[in-house]
């Protein structure tokens, strides 16, 4: 799908990353002479793409590429804490969706890079404590959750929230103190690592510039924040194209059906999937606005719940229940599947047509 549009002309955030990236590479300063209002991780992302493969369109494709993979092999990780085939069923839909049109998602904007970081954390998250030396891994997790929150800070309404669901409910077996210390690494790491950021912007003479992009402005652009969650008008308001989550909704539809049946029988992978998409909904509704790559964040997470949901239903379930879920599953996946081979019908212009309307 990638490929398809190469040559579709790109989204304006993602050549403003290229050019601060290439610019950053020629000695200007970040915030200083080259300003945006995002955290420095998506500038040194796209930094280290044009090292490798130079300044241009096919560094953006690797990127987008790149980062698409690594997230489908996490999700394929995550899927397995209930069953191998519900990771098999969870990648599938990834590899589907992951692309979607009207959310905006065959180009690799912010989302994108969030994605892959937060999805790896969860995955290791669910495995935390099996492994002998689970405090690297929890140090792992913390820096993926920090590295998605470099992306964009609302990253980290689900780490914190997650962090806080392993302390609570710990895995089975594993002793609160051991909970607490887990959770404690992974705080510690975030915090560290934002640390670190700070003292590099410090010594660099930039953190008032930093400052004044990343938190006073984004102070500005996204308004009140608690009346953005309370309120929720960035979700299904009236300048919401509904049409944009088709693909959405049936993977919705299918996670909160498992949800309610599988919470019986592994409950706490249930339960930190639940508090993965209450912080993805925070996530998307704190900035208030309502463009559709925002609700790429809902992408990974249904799909793992649509895997864990099928293969819940197929091993817990009665015989007829199990002939209906898998008619689901199937009737779900041909009907993606219809919609995105029409897509490849489409050539790459009528792609931004249809994302970004004629005016623009």
């Amino acid at each position: 799908m990638r490929y398809h549009t190469f040559n579709e002309p790109l989204e304006r955030d993602i050549t403003t990353y290229a050019v601060i990236a290439h610019e950053l590479l020629m000695g200007k300063s970040l915030y200083l002479d080259l300003w945006d209002h995002k955290p420095p991780a998506i500038y040194f992302t796209f930094v280290a793409a044009e090292l490798l493969l130079g300044y241009g369109t096919h560094a953006v494709y690797v990127l987008g590429v790149a980062a698409t993979v690594s997230t489908l092999i996490a999700i394929y990780l995550a899927g397995k804490s209930i069953s191998p085939p519900s990771s098999v069923i969870a990648a599938a839909f990834w590899t589907l969706v992951s692309g979607d049109l009207y959310l905006q998602a065959n180009q690799p904007n912010v989302e994108v890079f969030m994605n892959a970081s937060i999805t790896w954390a969860f995955a290791l998250l669910l495995t935390l404590h099996r492994v002998r030396f689970w405090i690297p891994q929890a140090l792992a997790v913390g820096a993926l959750f920090a590295l998605a929150s470099l992306y964009k800070p609302v990253a980290l309404a689900p780490a914190f929230l997650l962090a806080t669901a392993h302390l609570l409910f710990p895995p089975a077996r594993t002793t609160r103190r051991a909970a607490l210390i887990a959770s404690t690494t992974i705080f510690a790491a975030m915090g560290s690592i934002w640390l670190a950021v700070i003292i590099l912007t410090l010594s660099s003479g930039t953190i008032t510039a930093f400052k004044k992009a990343v938190f006073d402005y984004n102070i500005f652009y996204t308004g009140h924040i608690l009346d953005n969650i309370l309120f929720g008008t960035a979700f299904l308001g009236p300048s919401t194209n509904i049409s944009a989550l088709r693909l959405t909704l049936p993977l919705g539809l299918l996670t909160l059906v498992g949800a309610i049946t599988g919470f019986r029988h592994a409950g706490r992978p249930w339960l930190l999937l639940c508090t993965w998409l209450l912080g993805t909904h925070l996530s998307v509704l704190a900035p208030g606005k309502n463009f559709p790559h925002y609700y790429q964040l809902w992408l990974p997470p249904l799909c793992i719940g649509t895997g864990w949901s099928l293969a819940v239903l197929h091993v817990h379930s009665r015989w007829r229940v199990r002939w209906l879920s898998r008619v689901a599953a199937l009737t779900v996946f041909l009907l993606l599947l219809y919609q995105v081979a029409l897509w490849y019908h489409l050539p790459a212009e009528l792609w931004s047509r249809l994302k970004y309307g004629e005016g623009v």
